[in-house]
């Protein structure tokens, strides 16, 4: 708890603070804050509620601004600011219970691990569909864990406000862990469903705040995408670009003022040290994943891939989950077992002949 709020402080004193004053002039990407604002200012709570039906992605946002706005529009960052930071905080408490509940004694690793990721900094500092994010996502796996299905089942409604992905990939979760866990079939379905939600206007309109350099393998991978079957191939590639993208060679020519940018970075290059620890766990020391945890880890990122727009911070609120991911790996015991067993038997045997 201590290094919790000695982290939390000095991200507060450093970054966040002098940035909300004016004091650090970032090349801040918050052209979603932005958004919603400019959707809070257009009409009262009872408009925004019409709306609901057609911007289903933006009112949810739309709607906390306009909270936020109703308190005080004087000190309105400052309350954004206090407000998300109350949805990290029930996140992590959230966090803490899934550790309970899979009787795992790693949770200080994993709280030092999730708050050294700089990329929280950029979800608190307006209006963040990722911040929510990692709060759905903690509630998901609680609950299911719980095997509260009422309570899982509202929250996967309520998601549906902040963001339609969320909602989407709480109900596979749900699918993949209770009903068919055959995870295979999931990814058919994609493949099969998205060549009929597929337009080449929202290509275009999801392409233009994506940087230029990366826009060619984008459409290239969503026209594939857009073909049956098509999403069987790109998922993996689509996977790795949006967790690892940022740290192509391009990238690191970016000025060092570019905070934003360089969070960027520094989150993919924790998630690949996660990747790589798991993968030398799974495959050299032949430990094996939770499977709660892998089902919501594979739900979302299936959801999550088959954006048009390939960028980090839509995997975000899988962080977390990785790092549970690594902690939380088990050795087979019936491998073990059956390892252990002959020799057993040889001590006995060898100490009845001694006898």
């Amino acid at each position: 708890m201590g290094a919790w709020a000695s982290m939390g402080t000095a991200y507060l004193v450093l970054l966040v603070l002098p940035y909300l004053s004016g004091e650090l002039d970032w090349y801040v990407y918050l052209g979603d804050n932005f958004t919603y604002r400019n959707i809070a200012a257009s009409g009262g709570f009872g408009d925004l509620i019409k709306e609901l039906l057609i911007m289903k992605n933006l009112v949810g946002l739309a709607l906390f601004v306009k909270l936020a706005e109703f308190i005080s529009v004087e000190y309105f960052d400052y309350i954004i600011l206090f407000l998300n930071l109350l949805i990290l905080a029930v996140s992590i408490w959230n966090y803490r219970r899934v550790f309970e509940l899979l009787h795992a004694p790693a949770y200080v690793k994993f709280l030092l691990l999730m708050l050294v990721n700089p990329y929280i900094i950029w979800s608190l500092c307006g209006a963040s569909k990722e911040i929510w994010g990692l709060m759905l996502l903690s509630f998901f796996l609680r609950y299911m864990l719980e095997g509260k299905m009422f309570k899982y089942l509202m929250v996967v409604a309520f998601s549906f406000l902040i963001r339609d992905a969320f909602a989407v990939g709480g109900l596979i979760f749900f699918m993949v862990h209770r009903v068919l866990n055959n995870k295979f079939y999931y990814l058919i379905g994609f493949s099969l469903l998205f060549p009929f939600i597929y337009s080449a206007g929202q290509e275009l309109i999801l392409l233009e705040g994506q940087d230029e350099n990366s826009i060619g393998i984008s459409m290239l991978l969503s026209t594939i995408q857009s073909y049956p079957f098509g999403y069987v191939l790109t998922f993996v590639p689509k996977l790795l670009l949006s967790a690892f993208g940022p740290l192509s060679p391009l990238r690191f020519e970016m000025p060092i003022e570019n905070i934003i940018g360089n969070f960027t970075i520094a989150s993919a290059v924790l998630t690949l040290l996660l990747s790589a620890r798991l993968i030398y766990k799974l495959y050299v020391l032949r430990e094996r994943c939770n499977p709660v945890l892998l089902n919501l880890f594979f739900a979302y990122a299936l959801v999550a891939a088959t954006t048009l727009f390939i960028h980090h911070r839509y995997l975000f609120p899988l962080y977390p989950v990785l790092i549970m991911l690594v902690l939380t790996t088990r050795r087979d015991r019936v491998r073990t077992e059956q390892s252990v067993q002959p020799a057993a038997v040889l001590r006995r045997y060898i100490g009845g002949t001694i006898k």
